[in-house]
């Protein structure tokens, strides 16, 4: 937001001390990499390049990387001597064994003569790189490069030991410094001057300065050599490097530390001011005009901060500050223990009452009327007067000193002094509030009259009602008039907090209340608050003041604040409205305003629109309309990813990943190196991150079990005073695919698939099928067992009906009595017949005998069939072989009739004498054999398996098969019939089931 209403600063204020400068140091112990630093550059990246003792360090403001070139070539051996950065982006890296050039990513080595140790490095308006080297036995080069050609001069011992400075000045001439003096190099012939020369710095604007090898520091003016004066702070000092700012300051590194030069004075700091070491080796300005030195220690950085503060080292009485007050004239005055400081036109006077002495830097004022040297508070009356409270009393300063005032108390001081139109005079003390009519009549009003808790620390008049807001430690705000307190307001009237600092009375009434719960607001009665909940980065507001645009500056323990006037009156129009506010912290040069012993006012308006302000670490002044902050964009890089432990370059802008990677961890940065520390940072990985995340000063994010697939890391940043480089920085980001993790292998699933569902498909049409063929071959079955039992059993009955009914007629006419008797056992058998035909027709699957006994049955069928025949029919004769066991009922029912319908047979058409049923019962099967001595059957009838019309055999084949046994037929014409029928035991027998009678054998 600053970005759009406060110019470009890309320098130091030449106006400040360097001690008002933002110092941090960088030691071993901070992660600075071992080795003194010997050189500094910087890229049009925004990197920062330190040449060490060990190597080549790069830098963004927060890592140290430790640097040789990605592509596997090595530099010329350290220690890096001398860094240079060119027009066209190439860093060149002289090192004491040679020189090497990294652009882009090619590294260039170039082979200088004799040792190739590099001393010097520049590049002049033609972009010729020049190049100095050192010669142990006095042959120092000076070399030139153009279009990667080198040429050399110096063998003939001219540079002496070597060359040690290149620079050019503004009017194309090139110096270069020497072992045996300075030399104008070009344009024309070469021309010597008599000098040992350490270092040349060209001051913008002005002379050309040389640093002697002596340590001394010379101007150099129309090719003539003069000195320059350094006064007293440069007495004593060896000089060892030297750099020109672009503001014109200069700055010297020395053995025990540095001298910065600016506007003629001298100031000095050294490593008991905090820098890293005392032996400074480099100086270097960056592009944001930070001023690097480099030391045996360390390295340090100053830059200028938005908040620059005055303290004792620039001239004020104490460090300890109690109020300040800006005077009419455009002056400054600060209030301390130690006596009242005057600040005007860039000079310090301090006023006391008994003589101390300064610094040097601030001029002193003994006497003029001053009650005590402890100041407290302070106020300009109507007559441009100054009133004062001190521990000797109070006073007023009118035409040069001090006037003493009556009836006022000395110790303690007061807190807070304001006036009214009609020239009253309040004072806010311990005992009371002291009025001072403009007769100069004082009254004390004790405290109590005004409630309890109500001790005033900030007081403004009240025009309206002519009476006095009164803010108060612990009990809120309140009005006082008519000798009476007219309004009071507290937490349950609706004010943030109970204790009040400041107050400020608008011309519309409104009335403004610093709290240590927010600023209020009271208009019309009615109390709004701006806090946190608001916008506010904390509750607690110490001061307010209003600039020049109408913006109100809040000094708050987490900073100063800045409210906009639209932002506040957005607020004002709607009180849940979130105001945006500017906040300057620590890093912008913003002490915490809360000290030990707190006056009024702490801060005030000059009439340059300047605001000051007290604070811990001295007076802090502000410039809102002319702020110089830093407004270029930092430049943004994606450094590298790494993936499950390995490292990928991210120079390409893209990268692929192996298949299966589960961490993903993408490193980033920005470059702005005046503090680092504030820069935020958005980035998005697209393809995963929905929207943007804004981190503060992170510059690593990672990512896990990201998906095979492309995705694009995109990050964007801003300096530490909210200017956004939108464009940022992007990296393609491949992850290969697992071969299970490919389109064809998952085309190849999802056919695989397809056919397995096509198979299920099939499958399940089959079942339906196979089922729908089960249950018609299962009623086709049933329809055939049917008929098998109605031809068994039914038909048989019938049959022999028909066979008794002939008898009858028969017999009818001349055997009445004997044809009834056969009549009536015909119908005893049709009875029977019409219960098989009930038990065929409702039981089929019932067993056909009662009992497990076939033999018994079998018999008892025998006998049954014997009696339907002539008296000579065949006997029937059943054995049992084997111990008996019982029989499965469906096998049991098969097996009965199959016999049956062989006895029928051999009964009714084999015309046989005998007729033997034999019945095995044996572990591994069960057999029933039944043969006959008749006239067998045609071998062509047996061949075609029935004869038309019956189905006697079939239907036998049928019950064998139902029962999984097998049915063999043996005949032959007039040799009998043998029938067998085996059954596997696991098919005929029960398991566990018992005997079904004795095994021998019974003739019917």
């Amino acid at each position: 937001m600053l970005s759009a209403w406060c110019p470009t600063a890309l320098a130091l204020d030449p106006a400040l001390d360097v001690s008002q400068y933002a110092h941090t140091a960088w030691r071993s112990r901070d992660g600075f990499p071992k080795g003194a630093v010997t050189a500094i550059a910087q890229t049009s990246d925004g990197y920062l390049w330190l040449g060490t003792e060990f190597g080549l360090v790069r830098f963004d403001g927060v890592r140290f990387i430790e640097w040789q070139p990605p592509s596997g070539d090595r530099l010329p051996v350290a220690p890096v001597s001398r860094l240079l950065v060119a027009r066209d982006g190439a860093l060149w890296i002289g090192t004491r064994t040679g020189l090497a050039s990294w652009k882009g990513r090619t590294l260039t080595r170039f082979a200088l003569p004799g040792s190739g140790e590099v001393t010097a490095l520049a590049q002049d308006r033609h972009n010729v790189i020049w190049v100095g080297t050192f010669g142990e036995s006095g042959d120092g080069r000076l070399c030139s490069i153009d279009s990667d050609r080198v040429a050399c001069v110096g063998d003939d011992g001219r540079f002496g030991l070597g060359v040690s400075s290149i620079e050019e000045d503004p009017q194309g001439r090139l110096w270069v410094g020497s072992a045996t003096g300075l030399w104008q190099w070009r344009p024309g012939p070469a021309k010597q001057l008599d000098a040992s020369i350490n270092a040349l710095a060209q001051m913008p604007g002005g002379p050309m300065l040389v640093l002697m090898f002596d340590g001394g520091v010379r101007k150099l003016v129309d090719g003539v050599m003069g000195p320059l004066s350094l006064g007293d702070a440069a007495v004593g000092r060896k000089f060892t490097t030297m750099r020109a700012d672009r503001d014109g300051g200069l700055w010297l590194g020395t053995t025990t530390g540095i001298l910065h030069l600016h506007e003629g004075r001298v100031d000095a700091f050294d490593h008991s001011d905090g820098l890293s070491g005392d032996f400074t080796n480099r100086l270097f300005e960056d592009r944001e005009g930070n001023v690097w030195v480099s030391t045996l220690g360390g390295i340090d950085r100053f830059r200028e901060f938005a908040i620059p503060t005055t303290s004792a080292k620039q001239g004020l009485a104490s460090d300890l500050l109690v109020s300040t007050l800006a005077g009419p004239d455009g002056s400054v005055w600060v209030a301390t223990p130690q006596g009242l400081n005057h600040l005007k036109d860039g000079e310090i006077t301090v006023l006391r009452r008994r003589f101390r002495g300064t610094s040097g830097r601030s001029k002193e004022i003994v006497d003029r009327g001053i009650p005590d040297d402890t100041f407290t508070a302070l106020f300009a009356d109507a007559q441009a007067r100054l009133w004062a409270s001190t521990r000797g009393g109070a006073a007023y300063f009118e035409h040069g000193r001090f006037n003493a005032v009556a009836g006022f108390p000395t110790t303690p001081a007061a807190w807070c002094i304001t006036g009214d139109r009609s020239g009253r005079i309040w004072m806010s003390h311990n005992a009371g509030l002291y009025v001072r009519e403009p007769d100069g009549s004082v009254e004390m009003l004790p405290w109590s009259t005004f409630g309890p808790n109500s001790t005033a620390l900030a007081m403004v008049e009240d025009p309206a009602s002519g009476g006095l807001w009164l803010g108060f430690r612990a009990s809120g705000l309140a009005l006082w008039a008519d000798h009476r307190v007219v309004k009071r307001y507290s937490i349950s009237e609706g004010l943030p907090g109970e204790l009040v600092e400041g107050l400020r009375r608008d011309g519309d009434g409104t009335v403004w209340a610093a709290t240590s719960g927010g600023l209020a607001r009271l208009k019309d009665e009615r109390i709004t608050s701006l806090d946190r909940r608001h916008g506010l980065p904390c509750d607690a507001v110490h001061w307010l003041v209003e600039d020049d645009a109408r913006a109100f500056w809040l000094g708050m323990s987490c900073g100063l604040v800045r409210v906009s006037r639209p932002e506040l009156d957005a607020w004002i129009a709607n009180p849940s409205h979130t105001v945006r506010t500017d906040v300057f912290d620590v890093s912008d040069g913003f002490a915490s305003t809360a000290v030990t012993i707190q006056y009024a006012p702490q801060a005030t308006k000059s009439s340059d629109g300047r605001i000051w302000f007290v604070s811990r670490d001295g007076l802090g002044v502000i410039d809102p309309p002319h702020l110089r902050l830093n407004r270029l964009a930092p430049p943004v890089h994606v450094e590298q990813v790494v993936a499950d432990g390995k490292a990928y370059d991210a120079l390409a802008g893209s990268v692929r990943l192996p298949p299966l990677v589960r961490d993903v961890v993408v490193d980033y940065t920005a470059l702005s190196l005046a503090a680092p520390e504030k820069m935020h940072f958005r980035y998005r990985l697209e393809g995963q991150d929905a929207n943007w995340r804004e981190v503060l000063n992170e510059r690593k994010v990672q990512y896990s079990n990201l998906a095979p697939g492309r995705y694009r890391f995109r990050v964007t940043a801003s300096n530490n005073n909210g200017v956004w480089n939108e464009q940022g920085a992007a990296l393609d980001i491949e992850i290969a695919p697992a071969f299970w993790q490919t389109n064809w292998f998952r085309a190849l699933c999802a056919a695989a698939f397809a056919l397995l569902l096509f198979g299920l498909y099939r499958l399940r049409v089959h079942q339906l099928r196979r089922r729908f063929a089960l249950t018609l071959e299962t009623r086709v079955a049933e329809r055939t067992r049917i008929a098998r039992d109605l031809h068994d059993t039914l038909l048989q009955s019938f049959h022999g009906l028909l066979l008794r009914f002939q008898t009858v007629s028969a017999l009818l006419p001349g055997r009445p009595a004997e044809a009834k008797s056969m009549l009536d056992s015909a119908i005893d058998q049709a009875a029977e017949a019409i219960t098989e035909g009930r038990d065929a027709v409702q039981a089929l699957r019932t067993s056909t005998t009662e009992m497990n006994n076939l033999a018994a049955s079998l018999r008892t069928l025998g006998g049954d069939l014997r009696a339907q025949q002539s008296a000579d029919a065949a006997a029937i004769r059943v054995e049992v072989l084997g111990v008996t066991r019982a029989l499965h009922p469906i096998v049991r029912d098969e097996v009965f009739r199959i016999a049956a319908e062989a006895l029928r047979n051999a009964l009714r058409h084999a015309a046989s004498a005998q007729i033997e049923v034999e019945i095995v019962y044996d572990r591994s099967q069960f057999r029933l054999r039944v043969r006959d001595d008749g006239k067998g059957i045609d071998p062509q009838l047996l061949a075609q398996g029935r004869r038309e019309g019956h189905f006697g055999l079939e239907g036998m084949r049928e019950r064998a098969g139902v029962v999984g046994g097998k049915l063999t037929v043996w005949s032959a014409l007039d040799a009998g019939t043998e029938i067998e029928l085996t059954v596997p035991a696991s098919n005929a027998y029960v398991a566990g089931g018992g005997d079904d009678g004795p095994s021998g054998f019974e003739s019917v």
